[in-house]
């Protein structure tokens, strides 16, 4: 008998998948730093190829998610991410191989997400739709947070080269996991008792959606695959020059991870917030004065000139980010005849942002390498760019708005 994956189950394998992905990915940099002596640009440029290599992988992910069963990549993925550690470990004391292991292992881990993701809304009304978006998001967040905070601490404790060998421990975990919490064979969607509460969330959500006309939230659609990206461009940028941050702060390597994963936390605290509060759906000014303020505190936590600053700024940054995302796949997945190609591409945009912004950090690197400051801003004048962009956007979907009242 087919059975139908729990929202319990799927949450888990999302916890258990993003732990090892983010230990393993975000600790690159620190990697990198301690055994290649690697530049901050030359950190953006493997991440750079880290990022392209989740967007084109993201992009078939929400095609097999479409086409096939959303359970196809997730298998995939986990095995080949296993391959790929298991690679990194026994081969990756070179830089080449080192860096091929990465990219492998990114590629693949994202053909995981969007078949959970399609998993998790296939079948469901709007309103649950953003409900169950926020209970992953939660989960995925905090399990990148918690890792990222330990990622540093245990290479001091297991040593560097347990970092390319933890994910084929835990992932194979997962493989072992899938035949229960993700079955190959799934069911139709039976209805789920719902709390009060819930269900006049789900109504407020349905009655601002019926307000847009297909255009207008067409519009929200290209609204969150553009902020988001930019956002990553922000987050993926300060992870890569958190070791740089850890030298000029004077942050001992081991607390380094801690001081630069604060802003996964507040992250993870916006997820909630927006959970309760569904007001910001569908309300464009809103979201590009977020935008606006992502990218002041993102200059403050890369400028950093003391801790307390570092801290405060990370928190700003980390809530604006929360909305950013949760924008992006809420108007991915929410109102989408195809939702398993439209959260590939919000997965998928997410790698071009991580690639883009990388790049511009390394080949600013290269033009101003005398300066510390000088390829931060040349990123931040790409935000602003960003930025406009939204709010031209932001301005026609306001036009539809009056045009059809």
């Amino acid at each position: 008998m087919p059975k139908r994956p729990t929202q319990g189950g799927l949450l888990l394998l999302t916890l258990l998948q993003q732990f090892p992905a983010t230990v393993f990915l975000y600790g690159e940099p620190f990697f990198a730093r301690e055994r290649f002596q690697w530049s901050t640009g030359k950190i953006g440029l493997s991440q750079a190829m880290v990022g392209l290599a989740i967007a084109v992988s993201s992009y078939i992910g929400g095609k097999l998610a479409h086409k096939q069963n959303p359970r196809a990549g997730v298998a995939l993925g986990i095995l080949f991410s296993i391959a790929f550690s298991l690679l990194g470990w026994a081969l990756g004391g070179t830089e080449p191989l080192f860096v091929l292991t990465f990219v492998g292992f990114a590629f693949f881990s994202a053909l995981v997400w969007p078949g959970i993701e399609v998993a998790l809304v296939e079948g469901q009304p709007i309103g649950r739709v953003a409900h169950r978006i926020s209970y992953y998001n939660l989960t995925w967040s905090f399990g990148s947070a918690l890792s990222f905070l330990l990622s540093t601490r245990l290479m001091v404790w297991l040593g560097l080269k347990a970092l390319l060998l933890l994910p084929a421990i835990l992932y194979s975990i997962n493989l072992i996991l899938l035949r229960w919490l993700f079955p190959r064979h799934i069911a139709p969607e039976t209805d789920t008792a719902e709390t009060v509460d819930e269900l006049t969330e789900e109504a407020r959500i349905e009655e601002e959606r019926n307000k847009r006309s297909p255009e207008e939230r067409r519009g929200f659609r290209i609204l969150g695959w553009i902020a988001n990206p930019f956002g990553v461009i922000a987050l993926n940028v300060f992870i890569s020059s958190s070791p740089a941050i850890q030298t000029r702060l004077h942050i001992p390597f081991a607390e380094a991870s801690m001081w630069c994963s604060l802003w996964l936390f507040f992250r993870t605290l916006s997820f909630e917030l927006v959970r309760r509060w569904t007001w910001w759906h569908y309300r464009w000014g809103f979201l590009v004065g977020v935008f606006f303020v992502m990218m002041v505190s993102f200059g403050a936590t890369t400028l950093a000139p003391n801790l307390a600053v570092l801290v405060t700024a990370q928190a700003v940054f980390g809530l604006c980010l929360g909305l950013l995302y949760q924008s992006s796949l809420f108007y991915s997945l929410a109102d989408s005849e195809a939702a398993g190609e439209h959260g590939g591409m919000h997965e998928c945009v997410i790698g071009l942002g991580n690639m883009s912004g990388n790049l511009v950090l390394y080949l600013s690197s290269l033009w101003f390498a005398q300066s510390i400051h000088l390829p931060i801003f040349c990123v931040l004048g790409v935000m602003t760019v960003g930025w406009w962009t939204l709010l031209r956007l932001g301005l026609r979907i306001r036009a539809l708005r009056v045009s059809s009242a």
